[in-house]
């Protein structure tokens, strides 16, 4: 269990990585920081408690991303082969296809498509983002079953 937490967090690192890097260099990039705030903020108040604001909220949404994606790509898991780089491939297609056509529907802001889905390309990215963080699970995966 304890590698395949490894594995997940090198996925969720990998895919919180790469998104800095796009969003910091593409004008169309895609915002899922934005999207993580806006889903602290929703969950704390559905709890009862008042959401932070500014740069409280976006550690919270940081740290909320890197718990989640970590969990999430875990079920990569700790053995190697074809079946890991299956399941890390899987998961990020899933997961990029739901990060562009789940927010509007649970309510994140009327405008939450244009976070993950404003062209095709941002679309695209959006996806190609969690496919890379899968890759990177399974790639850790294959390399600690060598050690």
């Amino acid at each position: 269990m304890i590698r395949a937490l490894i594995n997940g967090l090198a996925g969720a690192c990998t895919l919180t990585v790469a998104h800095e890097l796009v969003r910091k260099t593409k004008p169309n990039a895609p915002r899922l920081d934005i999207l993580g705030m806006r889903s602290v903020a929703k969950l704390m108040t559905v709890c009862g408690f008042e959401p932070p604001a500014g740069a409280k909220l976006k550690r919270y949404a940081f740290v909320g991303d890197i718990i989640s994606n970590t969990v999430f790509f875990s079920g990569v898991g700790a053995k190697p082969g074809l079946a890991a780089w299956l399941k890390g491939i899987n998961l990020g297609l899933f997961a990029g296809l739901g990060a562009i056509t789940v927010p509007q529907n649970v309510g994140l802001g009327r405008d939450s498509d244009l976070l993950t889905r404003r062209t095709t390309a941002t679309a695209l990215t959006t996806v190609g983002l969690y496919v890379l963080g899968g890759i990177a699970a399974a790639a850790v995966a294959q390399i600690a079953s060598k050690k």
